[in-house]
């Protein structure tokens, strides 16, 4: 199984696992810009969810479930964001790949905006939510880094193609 497939794999599994576990949540990030605007490099999942960050351990072990955990005890706090890194077995044969999660902590109010008011994609009968257009755009303003600006830029280019 190659990285983008594992990535496909192991997105479907934790939106699954999340809904079960009644988590509000979203997909943002390169792989949410690739689906909303234009395909894009990504070798990560990039989830916003609504839990507090003493919360985690209740999430970890609703992944647990499906997934062997290799690391989830990295937690980076940056001026914008609290991210919590997990680092997950791939669910591939290939016992030495992998998949990185990172959990953005909806800790102020764009990002609870983006969370709780998604765009809801169905694939392989799987919904997964998806930050809108418009809020992806504002998360990708307060993280502000390069790349960041260039998935605004498709962003709104895609927006623009959209309006009749």
């Amino acid at each position: 199984m190659d990285i983008a497939q594992d990535i496909l794999k192991t997105l479907k599994s934790l939106c699954i696992l999340l809904s079960e576990a009644s988590v509000d949540y979203c997909l943002i990030g390169g792989l949410a810009v690739a689906i909303l605007a234009k395909p894009r490099a990504t070798e990560d999942i990039d989830l916003l969810i609504l839990i507090e960050e003493q919360n985690r351990s209740s999430i970890a072990d609703h992944i647990k479930k499906k997934f062997e955990i290799i690391q989830d005890d990295q937690v980076i706090h940056f001026k914008n964001a609290t991210i919590w890194r997990t680092v997950l077995a791939s669910p591939s044969s290939d016992a030495a790949s992998f998949v990185i999660v990172d959990f953005l902590l909806a800790d102020n109010e764009a990002y609870k905006e983006a969370v709780l008011n998604p765009v809801e994609l169905i694939i392989d009968n799987v919904k997964i939510p998806v930050a809108s257009p418009e809020n992806l755009i504002n998360i990708k303003k307060l993280a502000g880094r390069p790349q960041d600006l260039l998935d605004i830029e498709s962003l709104r280019e895609a927006l623009k193609q959209q309006t009749p």
